[in-house]
């Protein structure tokens, strides 16, 4: 008798699923300390997860074939929406979102989806190791996209987009020889971006290295955040006990810190289980590629 998790056991790996379901309730327990006990923000993400899990089963159900089909749709519809977002977008001090009303999104995410699956067609349809035109063409379908995500400005899902095409090609078969030229002319390249990107991004860069530098201004977030991860020692203060966050020490909380509550709160063997979790999700993923 066919059963719903022998459906699901057909097209979609139980041990990946498994270790994704970990990360969802562990991040869901975090959340709910780090929103100050908030069961509306609890609530409002859990049914986030529970759309998002219902979009990668059914996803999951689709042969790699229609995936093929479907990207191109996707990849246009985004960089239309990238447009879009440079004339109309939402945001203060940047045009990353499309707000219609009753939901806001970012347009950049489907490019995340995107450009990976447009990436792996392109890859598929030609022999291996891709040739220097199949390559050119990649990099076109990567290069559109992150310059408008970057012109948003929105840098850090700008590199995200880039990654997920050139791991695309990576796995792909390029030669190291090709890896090596890249990663050479990419270095000498990296003094001549710096002067491209925008100041407060310059400062992130900065301070991300030397927080010190501006203990009570820039570099304020990471110092604290250094303090609630150090504070939990190896078992954690205990679940909603952390003062880091409690107390409003470290900003951000519930979203850009919210690593430093879980670790204040669960300690070192809370991350140790959050890591393997992640390692799970990792190798699973490219268990078909080693």
């Amino acid at each position: 008798m066919i059963t719903l998790l022998s459906i699901l056991n057909r097209r979609v790996d139980l041990p990946l699923a498994g270790g994704l379901a970990v990360l969802c309730v562990l991040g869901l327990v975090v959340l709910f300390s780090a929103s100050g006990e908030s069961t509306g923000v609890f609530i409002s993400q859990a049914i986030r997860i529970g759309i998002g899990i219902f979009v990668m089963l059914s996803i999951a159900q689709l042969p790699p074939s229609a995936l093929l089909r479907i990207g191109p749709i996707l990849y246009v519809s985004g960089i239309l929406l990238l447009i879009t977002v440079a004339f109309w977008g939402d945001g203060q001090g940047a045009r990353r979102w499309i707000d219609l009303g009753y939901i806001r999104f970012q347009p950049s995410e489907i490019l995340k989806l995107a450009v990976p699956i447009v990436i792996a067609a392109i890859v598929s349809n030609r022999s291996l190791p891709p040739s220097a035109r199949g390559l050119l063409l990649c990099v076109l379908v990567i290069f559109v996209p992150v310059i408008l995500i970057y012109l948003q400005p929105d840098l850090g899902t700008a590199i995200l987009v880039a990654l997920s095409g050139l791991i695309i090609i990576f796995l792909g078969g390029i030669s190291w020889r090709i890896i090596r030229y890249s990663s050479f002319l990419l270095c000498c390249f990296a003094p001549v971006a710096w002067y491209f990107i925008r100041d407060y991004q310059k400062q992130r860069i900065l301070t991300l290295f030397a927080p010190e530098r501006d203990p009570l201004g820039a570099g304020y977030h990471i110092i604290q955040s250094k303090i609630a991860i150090g504070s939990g020692g190896t078992y954690g203060k205990g679940w909603l006990n952390g003062t880091q966050s409690h107390l409003e020490f470290l900003p951000e909380r519930a979203t850009d810190f919210i690593f430093a509550v879980y670790c204040e709160e669960f300690g070192f063997v809370g991350v140790l289980v959050l890591f393997m979790a992640y390692a799970l999700v990792v190798i699973r993923s490219i268990s078909h590629f080693i």
